[in-house]
C-alpha cells in the first residue's frame, strides 16, 4: 500500500469497515505500529518461539508446510537480530529490507503448489 502512495491510516480505516478488519487492523497497527508504540505486550522471541512449535506440529502430522517455514525463518531472523523486542516492530524490520534471507532453502517454481497438494492429500 505505502510503496505504491496510499496512506496506511485511511487504508486502516477502509480495512476496518470492510471484511479485512482483525486484531491487527484495529488494535496493532493504529496502535503500535503508527504511533510509533511498538509496546502491545508480546517479544518477537515468543513469536518465533511459538512459530517453531508450530511448524515443528504441522511437519509432524505431515501437513503442508512451505508458507509456514518462511513465515518461521522471518521470525526467526528478526527474533536473533533484534532479541526481545515487541512482536509489533516486525514491520520496520520488513520495511527496512530485513527478512529477505530463509533460514530454509528457498522453493523452486511450482514446488508451493506440490507442497499443498499433497498436504490436501494426506487429509
Amino acid at each position: 500500500g505505502e510503496s505504491v502512495g496510499l496512506d496506511m491510516a485511511t487504508m486502516l480505516e477502509v480495512l476496518g469497515a470492510s471484511s479485512g478488519q482483525n486484531t491487527a487492523t484495529n488494535d496493532k497497527f493504529p496502535n503500535h505500529v503508527l504511533t510509533g508504540r511498538f509496546a502491545s505486550g508480546f517479544s518477537n522471541s515468543l513469536m518465533a518461539k511459538d512459530m517453531h512449535l508450530y511448524l515443528k506440529s504441522v511437519e509432524e502430522l505431515g501437513g503442508p508446510a512451505a508458507i509456514g517455514a518462511v513465515t518461521e525463518g522471518l521470525w526467526a531472523e528478526f527474533a536473533a537480530l533484534e532479541p526481545d523486542v515487541d512482536f509489533t516492530r516486525i514491520f520496520p524490520f520488513v520495511e527496512r529490507g530485513r527478512g529477505g534471507k530463509q533460514s530454509r532453502p528457498a522453493l523452486r517454481s511450482g514446488e508451493i503448489e506440490r507442497t499443498s497438494a499433497e498436504g490436501m492429500d494426506r487429509r
